[in-house]
């Protein structure tokens, strides 16, 4: 057997299905481990918040806001402090609360994140506690991380803001600090507990392995039966089909020899193949009648394409060519891709006189016309008509390094036209002209351009009927 052979026996369906199948399952399993450990893991999270959530407003009910310092400076000399630091351990005791302290968080001159002590329950409640223990209450300390990292949230006013961590320390620590606040919404101090969760996290993940081992045992034995199931309703009629297709022709004149070649396998298994293979029969024979039409569909569609972008009376672009090239020029803008271009406006002159006093065929004359004139000044450039009246020229690359002379030349041509009293007044075309250049990076739009455009226009209009007059 040689490579090719066994590269083909290796990788077929027969081969392929229940390895896929059996690794899907696999990293199925592996995954539903995994999220199911996280979320008992956050389970397990919540219950703790819960739990701080209830241990710290107990805190809260029995510390006396306007005392703060008083605790400090007194502490176990104060038979007030040593009531409430035994109450504190009733709580802790009840809670399972590894560590349950009262801290002042601040930010020192230089900068430095510190906490003050005011109560600290690392041992059992002693009325005669060590001198170290008395010591420690109102001394500060250097606040490590996370809590360094996030003082600003921590030492807030906002009561309703507690603060929920995960402390990567030896044996995993998770937690809660809740601001207490004055009457004014000044900080006081956080009211602060913390859990222990190896113990808990070693009991999920056991949980979590046991479980895994089961269901892989179970999806095992399973899988082996289902695979079986399949290489006799599925592999084998895959394969028929799978054949048949290899040997397809899909040039055009042989796609009906496709459609008999498939009939004649004449699959009837009852089930998904089934409906697989008369789909794909059905499949083939509307694609015969699609292809058959295809080339007269395209060019159907390019034909419209043509009409909509096409300008009936003049041949010049269209409206909807005009809305299209812009949609593309404000997008060029917006990337900052474009780099030079000008807009020319022209509105026709005396086109209502026209229209009123030869008729409207004459009229539609004098825009030809007019539109000639128009084409002939911008050659390289679009053109379209966007109104009865109204062209616009887009002027790009060799256009617009000369457009000024281009304007000024096409003005030129109207002058003369219009100033030919040898020639029939529908003949003597006229029109107003107003050019403007894109300005980078102070044009945001193509119509800003376009407006300093039709604005320099309506003033040549003005200039014009005042020369000669108007109908309108």
């Amino acid at each position: 057997m040689n490579f090719k052979d066994i590269k083909k026996k290796y990788l077929s369906l027969e081969i392929r299905i229940p390895f896929i199948f059996i690794a899907s399952h696999i990293i199925l399993l592996i995954l539903l481990a995994i999220v199911t450990y996280n979320k008992l893991s956050d389970f397990t999270g919540n219950q703790y918040e819960q739990l701080a959530k209830g241990a710290t407003s107990l805190m809260y009910d029995v510390i006396n806001k306007d005392k703060i310092d008083y605790y400090i400076s007194e502490n176990y000399s104060s038979e007030e402090y040593r009531d409430i630091l035994k109450y504190f351990h009733k709580i802790r005791d009840s809670y399972g609360i590894t560590y349950m302290y009262v801290y002042r968080f601040y930010i020192d001159d230089e900068g430095v994140a510190k906490g003050e002590v005011i109560f600290d329950l690392d041992e059992e409640y002693s009325d005669t506690p060590p001198q170290e223990s008395i010591d420690w209450i109102g001394d500060s300390y250097i606040v490590d991380v996370p809590f360094s990292n996030h003082m600003e949230d921590i030492i807030t006013g906002d009561e309703s803001k507690s603060l929920w961590y995960e402390v990567n320390v030896e044996g995993g620590l998770i937690s809660y600090l809740r601001p207490m606040a004055d009457e004014d919404g000044n900080y006081l101090c956080s009211l602060c507990i913390d859990y222990n969760t190896s113990e808990i996290r070693k009991r999920n993940l056991s949980f979590i392995i046991s479980v895994f081992l089961i269901t892989f045992v179970v999806h095992i034995i399973i899988m082996m039966i289902v695979i079986r199931l399949l290489h006799n309703i599925v592999i084998k009629p895959m394969d028929k089909i799978t054949n048949c297709i290899s040997n397809l022709s899909y040039d055009e004149g042989h796609i009906f020899d496709n459609i008999n070649e498939l009939e004649q396998l004449d699959i009837h298994t009852g089930n998904q193949i089934d409906n697989l293979y008369n789909s794909l029969v059905t499949s083939m024979k509307e694609s015969a009648y699609y292809l058959s039409n295809y080339n007269r569909a395209k060019d159907e569609i390019k034909e419209i394409n043509e009409i909509v972008s096409k300008d009936a009376l003049t041949g010049v672009r269209s409206k909807s060519a005009y809305n299209s090239d812009t949609i593309s020029i404000n997008k060029e803008i917006k990337r900052d891709e474009i780099v030079n271009f000008a807009v020319v406006m022209i509105d026709i002159n005396n086109l209502k006189y026209i229209n009123d006093t030869y008729g409207h065929e004459i009229g539609n004359n004098y825009i030809i016309g007019c539109c000639r004139l128009i084409c002939n000044a911008f050659k390289r450039s679009p053109v379209y008509r966007i109104g009865g009246d109204e062209f616009v020229a887009i002027l790009r690359g060799d256009n617009y390094l000369i457009r000024g002379d281009l304007v000024e030349e096409l003005k030129r041509e109207f002058e003369d036209s219009y100033s030919n009293e040898n020639q029939q007044e529908y003949n003597r075309f006229s029109a107003s002209i107003g050019i403007s250049d894109y300005i980078r990076g102070e044009d945001k739009h193509f119509e800003d351009v376009f407006n300093r455009a039709d604005n320099d226009m309506y003033e040549q209009k003005m200039k014009f009927k005042q020369k000669h007059g108007s109908y309108r």
